[in-house]
């Protein structure tokens, strides 16, 4: 799949299978008349369908970049045991009264092999690792392969057996590494677990299991931690603190959102999702249990959370007319008609504060209004029909467990709030801010629309399952913002507009015209099911019923905003902006009016506004359906025509992107501005153009010669391979700018004003040579985090230090006179007076000039530990000059070389892994050093002399 904005692949394979039922009907595997009988534990007639593997994942396997650039991810797989979630499923059986010999029956059986869509996975891929395409970067997953989770416990020889075939059971995230050049940055996720009270086990937590249930235990992540490289300790990032209570976990009052809403004897009892089995009642208390109370740092800062219970109004709808609708799910508060508690919790407070300091704390208060509770339960079951042979008595059915549809929910929630005050208040009680945000909502001024239908019919119930979807992209939207200043005064209103937009067309022509095919038996007989409960039926045929239903999608486009400034209470100055969309629902025109009634609009031109031109970028784009905006212009459109713009518009300004097509990418070339002495005519910015696209647009791409009032701001005349800007010439200045880069990591090198790229040169030999550098007995040698030399084998040349100036690199030159340069460049410009400055060990003075020719003069400028700073002004005098450096008494260490043009002005960066920037180095050529402690953080920030001009420090809390 293609990225055509970004330039980006990706690539996927099929990951995991899961095991599945496939019932006769699709499988073809059927007669036209079944009248066989049933022996225990066996379904010949196929009611429930063959178990068969389908694919039901797929894993990402590389990222490509347009440069060839890729990020690789390496996959372990995991199994779960064998029957691990079969006690998760449960299914009712309801039967017809027939006579005496056949009464009827209305039975529960726990198995989850019976439910025909019943699916389970048996194996998971988890990412193991991600390689990245530069200097050996990767990320590395360890997962615990020792012990079993709790979960498998019984099922796992009391958790002796942790693998079957060399393959582990599904296991939980240990540590993720992060490696840079052999380098690494450790962290570690500590676990233990939530239990479920039970009997005279009364822990709440626990780190070995005790023998009671597997489902009593849940993985709770404790802390992130990271080691210290420096000591190999351990410290916290952060603590994860919870309410402790859990039900467990296929407990009885466990509602359809994974909440635990039943009494406290009910969290030790088993159960299942079947509707009106079960107790659902919502208990705020209850359903707080295992939720996530406080996050807090190593360092002492906390945020904790309060919640509460849903309080919302019912709405009548059409949804509600079917009967696998769940009613009570919810409860009425007492004295409170047309309202209902539940849905899940609300987040009431957020408490930020810093434990080091008692008297520094905020809290962040939530208030709702007009809570709405979309539809009952949005739950519905797909069961088993079994018909008469006329296919108008229903005979029996499978009732299996509830399940819920996202299409009926908004943000994976079946309610949401009209009215949301955010209130900041200090330790003191005292307002810091306040903010009121009124919202779109299922039913609201707008109006009640929010659903939409295709085919079938409007109520979910059997056959048909996925009817009437929410517009969800028309809720939750701010329709007024108001804001308050610490006074409680009222300092800005906003009000917004939008148009909803719904496409289902674009389903058609992706030609998606399959339908949903739901089946339903015709049966013969009165015997549905065996006494021993094996199903067993006497089918007919098979009624086939299709669903005609296709995807859709929305989108939600802010039409207008209104905001009031206010000067008083009563008095503000109002600034309307309103907005129109092309037929690809980009903005075209953004249009404001001032006080005197005049209109000025922003416009919007897109690379599909042009016309074919025959430029590769835009053959490209028009290829790959892409969208680029292309220019912009801002108008003075007077009083008339709704402020659109019009023949008598006067262009304020315009702006070009030029986009080039180079490597397979497409990169901005350039931008281009219009420098106008007084507003523009219409007839005039738009005369050569084609269509809404004026004469410079068409000028940029087709090119034809700019008009004289179009210039260009920025030109980028050069690119590496991975699409970084080397070169750009700014005209206004009639100044080039040069870059360097190191291509592997990413970084930037080095930032040139007033020189180009083929006129400088630089290298700090973490990076090899460099930029515009060539060598000749000469060799980078490495010193490791510990000080320590790291030496090629069998290296016996002389070295002069024992450090480095900064980063870990510095160049060895063997010594050796003018007449063969040891570091040098060649290619400069002639004609031009060049500066060099450079750090060489101060063992001995090195010669910089001419090979075989002029040597310059050297002034040395500052002195750094075992180094010495030199200055040089030379001009070449003729092309392909090698000026550079020799060591005429002793070999010599450089570092820190950078030649430029004299009136030019360099800053360079040099970079530590995992860390970064660890130097910069600027226009005078003063080096400013950045130090990080174990773990990665800022400390120390020092000038050239050592002096520590910045400092962090981070304390440990060892107790929360």
């Amino acid at each position: 799949m293609k990225d055509p904005q970004s330039g980006l692949s990706y690539y996927f394979s099929k990951s995991v299978s899961s095991f599945t039922h496939v019932m006769a009907f699709f499988r073809g595997k059927f007669s036209t008349v079944f009248n066989e009988s049933c022996s225990p534990m066996e379904d010949p007639l196929g009611i429930f369908g063959g178990r068969y593997r389908v694919v039901t994942s797929w894993k990402l396997d590389s990222v490509v970049s347009a440069a060839n650039e890729k990020i690789s991810y390496v996959y372990e797989r995991f199994i779960y045991p064998q029957n691990y979630n079969m006690d998760t499923t449960a299914y009712q059986i309801l039967e017809t009264y027939v006579n005496t010999s056949f009464p009827g029956r209305n039975d529960t059986v726990k198995s989850g092999s019976i439910d025909p869509f019943w699916r389970f996975p048996d194996s998971v891929d988890l990412v193991k690792e991600i390689i990245y395409p530069y200097k050996g970067a990767r990320l590395i997953f360890n997962y615990e392969k020792t012990t079993p989770r709790f979960e498998f416990w019984s099922q796992t020889n009391g958790g002796t057996v942790n693998s079957v075939n060399g393959i582990y059971y599904y296991s939980r995230l240990n540590t993720i590494e992060a490696v840079e050049q052999g380098q690494s940055n450790l962290y570690k996720l500590d676990y233990t677990y939530f239990h479920t009270p039970n009997g005279s086990l009364t822990q709440t937590e626990s780190n070995a299991h005790l023998g009671d249930a597997d489902d009593m235990y849940s993985l709770k992540l404790k802390t992130l931690s990271v080691r210290d490289r420096w000591t190999g300790n351990f410290q916290v990032l952060y603590r994860f603190g919870y309410n402790d209570n859990k039900a467990r976990r296929f407990a009885k009052g466990l509602d359809y959102h994974g909440y635990f809403k039943g009494n406290a004897s009910a969290a030790t009892q088993t159960g299942h999702s079947i509707y009106g089995l079960r107790n659902r009642e919502p208990d705020s208390t209850f359903m707080q249990y295992g939720i996530l109370n406080s996050i807090t740092s190593g360092t002492g800062a906390k945020v904790s959370f309060a919640y509460s219970i849903h309080k919302l109004s019912s709405l009548s709808n059409a949804m509600t007319n079917s009967p696998n609708w769940v009613g009570n799910t919810m409860i009425t508060p007492p004295g409170q008609p047309g309202y209902v508690i539940g849905d899940g919790l609300k987040l009431n407070r957020v408490t930020i504060e810093d434990i080091n300091d008692t008297e520094t704390r905020t809290f962040i208060n939530y208030t709702y209004g007009d809570g709405q509770y979309f539809m009952p339960g949005g739950i519905y079951t797909l069961p088993t029909y079994f018909e008469n042979s006329s296919s108008d008595v229903v005979k029996g059915r499978h009732i299996y467990e509830s399940f819920m549809n996202p299409g009926y929910f908004h943000n994976g929630s079946n309610h949401a709030y009209s009215m949301v005050t955010v209130k900041s208040s200090n330790l003191h009680g005292q307002q810091l801010s306040l903010k009121e945000y009124q919202l779109t909502n299922f039913s609201d001024q707008l109006s009640n629309k929010n659903f939409v239908a295709g085919g079938g019919q409007a109520s979910v119930d059997f056959p048909f399952t996925r009817k009437q979807y929410m517009r969800t992209w028309e809720m939750g939207l701010p329709l007024k913002i108001r804001t308050h200043d610490n006074k409680d005064l009222v300092t800005e209103e906003q009000y917004f507009t939008y148009q909803f937009v719904i496409d289902t067309v674009s389903s058609l022509l992706a030609k998606v015209n399959d339908t949903n095919r739901v089946v339903s038996n015709v049966v013969i007989g009165p015997v549905l099911f065996h006494e021993d409960n094996t199903p067993c039926a006497n089918i007919k045929s098979y009624k086939l019923t299709l669903d005609p239903y296709r995807p859709y999608k929305g989108l939600s486009l802010l039409k207008k905003v209104e905001t009031r400034n206010y000067l008083s209470n009563s008095e503000f100055l109002t600034d309307i902006i309103t907005y129109d969309y092309d037929a690809r629902n980009n903005i075209k025109s953004a249009r404001s009016q001032n006080i005197r009634g005049e209109y000025t609009e922003n416009y919007s031109v897109y690379n599909y506004d042009i016309p074919a031109t025959g430029d590769p970028a835009l053959l490209k784009m028009q290829q790959e359906g892409s969208e680029y905006l292309v220019a912009t212009e801002k108008w003075n459109n007077g009083p008339a025509n709704s402020g659109l713009r019009n023949t008598n518009s006067r262009l304020l300004k315009g702006s070009v992107f030029k986009y080039k097509l180079e490597n397979g990418g497409i990169y901005n070339e350039k931008v281009m501005e219009t420098a106008l002495d007084a507003p523009l005519a219409y007839s005039s910015y738009m005369s050569g153009g084609s269509g809404n696209v004026s004469g410079a647009v068409m000028a940029a791409y087709s090119g034809a010669a700019l008009p004289a009032y179009l210039r260009p701001i920025t030109d980028v005349k050069l690119r590496d391979g991975r699409g970084n800007p080397l070169e750009t010439y700014l005209p206004a200045g009639d100044v080039y700018k040069a870059m360097i880069w190191d291509t592997l990591s990413g970084h930037k090198l080095a930032d040139v004003v007033g020189a180009r790229y083929s006129n400088i040169a630089y290298s700090g030999f973490e990076y090899g040579y460099g930029h515009n550098l060539r060598a000749s007995s000469a060799f980078i040698l490495h010193i490791d985090d510990n000080g320590s030399l790291l030496l090629p084998p069998n290296f016996t040349e002389f070295i002069p230090v024992s450090t480095t100036l900064s980063g870990n690199y510095f160049c060895l030159l063997k010594s050796g006179t003018s007449a063969t340069k040891r570091l040098y460049t060649e290619g400069l410009e002639p004609g031009i007076t060049y500066r060099a400055t450079f750090w060489s060990s101060a063992n001995t003075m090195p010669e910089f000039g001419i090979e075989g020719g002029t040597q310059f003069s050297l002034t040395e400028i500052a002195v750094k530990g075992q180094y010495k700073q030199y200055e040089v002004i030379f001009s070449p005098t003729v092309a392909s000059q090698k000026i550079g450096l020799n060591a005429p008494g002793a070999n010599i260490a450089i570092d820190e070389l950078r030649i430029h043009p004299v009136e030019a002005q360099m800053v360079t960066y040099t970079y530590q892994r995992l860390n970064g920037k660890t130097s910069e180095t600027d226009a005078l050529g003063r080096i400013t050093f950045y130090e990080y402690d174990g773990m990665g953080r800022l400390h120390l920030v020092r000038d050239q002399e050592g002096n520590i001009i910045q400092k962090q420090t981070y304390s440990l809390q060892s107790s929360y």
